[in-house]
């Protein structure tokens, strides 16, 4: 159920430290809630993800969470965008057109206030 995964996920936030080999188990769980089609299941894998993150997973989850940032869901992107800021962090040499990702990922077409596009207006640099 989502409750006990949710739980699980703090859990491991609490008491996996960075050097845990507990870790590396974690990495295909997290996997494969970054691929799911509920939205919860990203959002708590990802929430998880920026607290846990450290160089030896990033490579294992560094393209889900990049496809993540194109998501429909903004509370998804904005969660995405969390992790990559990890990742630029940690290690800034893997993050390759790090500045236009997120540009894209946070612009969400500038409607902010509202779910529907009032019209096509471009995205304007803050």
């Amino acid at each position: 159920s989502m409750q006990l995964k949710r739980l699980l996920y703090l859990a491991c936030t609490l008491f996996l430290t960075e050097k845990s080999q507990s870790q590396i188990l974690l990495v295909a769980t997290l996997q494969k809630d970054l691929q799911s089609n509920t939205e919860l299941e990203v959002v708590a894998a990802l929430t998880t993800l920026c607290k846990i993150v450290n160089a030896s997973i990033i490579e294992a989850v560094m393209e889900p969470v990049y496809k993540l940032l194109n998501h429909k869901s903004s509370l998804v992107k904005k969660k995405a965008v969390m992790v990559v800021h990890r990742f630029y962090i940690i290690n800034p040499a893997l993050s390759d057109d790090i500045d236009g990702k997120m540009k894209k990922a946070l612009c969400d077409n500038c409607h902010l206030y509202t779910s529907e596009a009032a019209d096509d207006t471009p995205c304007v640099d803050l």
